[in-house]
């Protein structure tokens, strides 16, 4: 179960934050894109850690 959370958050924030590097090199920013990548990446992550969690717990009871 600890690997699966941080396979969550990791593939994220690694996918968004590249999304957002992508964006910083096709627009000239300075690193804008990579970091607002990131923090959606990893409030992302907590979603779906989140979501699945609540799952299991339900599924439990």
């Amino acid at each position: 179960m600890g690997w699966r959370a941080l396979g969550y958050l990791l593939s994220g924030i690694i996918f968004w934050g590249g999304a957002g590097y992508l964006v910083d090199l096709w627009l000239g920013l300075p690193k804008v894109g990579l970091l607002v990548g990131m923090l959606v990446g990893a409030a992302a992550g907590m979603y779906l850690l989140i979501k699945q969690m609540s799952q299991l717990l339900t599924f439990t009871d």
